[in-house]
């Protein structure tokens, strides 16, 4: 059987900086981990990032799961036209262990509301505003190859129901899209919009998130709702 075509990448470099294929929803957030291999002397990684800011806006960079500590830099002189500067920097004395799958960062963009269902943009690299580098924890720069990866923006719908507990508590449940980060908000009046967040939740791998509300009986009304934030 003929497969789908697939990209093929041979490394002949062991330092690389790279994106996956990653789904988000449109009108939501897209959060795009992005990944490292390295040989474990890195302490510095310079680069831009290109994107289409048509469909993707208001990027942000937090640090990735392997780079707890890490300071970041992001030059935004040219948002507009798709380009974002990060430099990332390990604290003093530190360098990544030698691996192929590491976290170094997380970038998480607003994604279009008008954009059609299905469309796929590549998240490239740069050098502008901040050209692409690899420094060591000597302060020697080092040969790094960064490769570009894609985001598909889909259609993501989302299910909630409630129910009174017979302990008077109240049960909130949620079917939407796994593996996928929830705020929880009450309200007691929702023609003014004051939204308190109370709980943040993760729906499982089938989908499926609940949150209780303990507290609920200690108004003559409440309203809930849940937003997606990865």
């Amino acid at each position: 059987v003929t497969s789908n075509p697939a990209n093929l990448i041979v490394l002949d470099n062991p330092r690389v900086v790279y994106v996956n294929h990653v789904t988000a929803p449109v009108a939501g957030n897209a959060l795009l981990p992005l990944h490292a291999q390295a040989v474990g002397d890195e302490r510095t990684y310079k680069f831009s990032m290109s994107f289409d800011p048509a469909v993707l806006s208001n990027p942000t960079v937090a640090v990735g799961s392997n780079t707890p500590g890490a300071s970041i830099v992001m030059n935004s002189s040219l948002l507009a036209s798709g380009k974002l500067g990060v430099t990332l920097t390990l604290a003093e004395g530190h360098s990544l262990p030698q691996s192929s799958t590491l976290e170094l960062a997380k970038v998480l963009f607003d994604a279009n509301p008008m954009t059609a269902a299905g469309t796929e943009t590549i998240i490239g690299f740069l050098d502008q505003p901040v050209s692409k580098s690899v420094v060591s924890t000597n302060g020697g720069n080092l040969t790094a190859l960064f490769a570009a990866g894609t985001i598909t923006l889909e259609d993501w719908s989302a299910a909630a129901s409630g129910q009174f507990l017979p302990n008077g508590n109240f049960q909130l449940s949620l079917s939407g899209p796994p593996n996928h980060t929830y705020v929880i908000e009450t309200a007691t009046n929702v023609v003014d919009q004051v939204w308190t967040p109370v709980s943040t939740n993760q729906t499982g791998a089938g989908g499926v998130m609940q949150f209780i509300d303990s507290t609920a009986s200690n108004s003559p009304q409440r309203f809930y709702r849940a937003r997606m934030i990865q």
